[in-house]
């Protein structure tokens, strides 16, 4: 079988294997869930108590130092990118504005402490 053939051959077949994904997955999408299939998820998926009474870290548990090693052997480039934006000063559509507001200053003779709200 010369190249050409082969290279066409291997499109079908990977071009049949995403059709069938994909009519399963809209099949998937169509299906409508109940009470008790939330109930049910909300049972079977809580990590609730995984790791003890007194733990107080959750799934950050999961976050091993392996894990971290693991992840960073993915990393192919040292780009770094803010996630940092212009806060929104004006009321938007759908947004409150940004406001800093100072509740209490501390500067009063019997203050304890100082407080804000963003």
């Amino acid at each position: 079988m010369n190249e050409w053939k082969r290279f066409l051959l291997v499109f079908l077949v990977i071009g049949a294997l995403l059709l069938s994904g994909v009519e399963k997955m809209s099949q998937s999408r169509e299906a409508v869930l109940t009470k008790k299939d939330i109930d049910q998820m909300m049972t079977s998926l809580s990590n609730w108590g995984r790791w003890g009474k007194k733990d107080e870290l959750g799934a950050l548990n999961l976050l091993t130092a392996s894990k971290r090693r693991e992840a960073a052997a993915l990393v192919r480039e040292g780009v770094s990118i803010s996630l940092a934006h212009n806060a929104i000063k004006v009321k938007e559509e759908n947004s409150e504005p940004f406001d800093h507001r100072m509740v209490e200053t501390g500067t009063q003779a019997n203050s304890e402490s100082s407080s804000d709200i963003y």
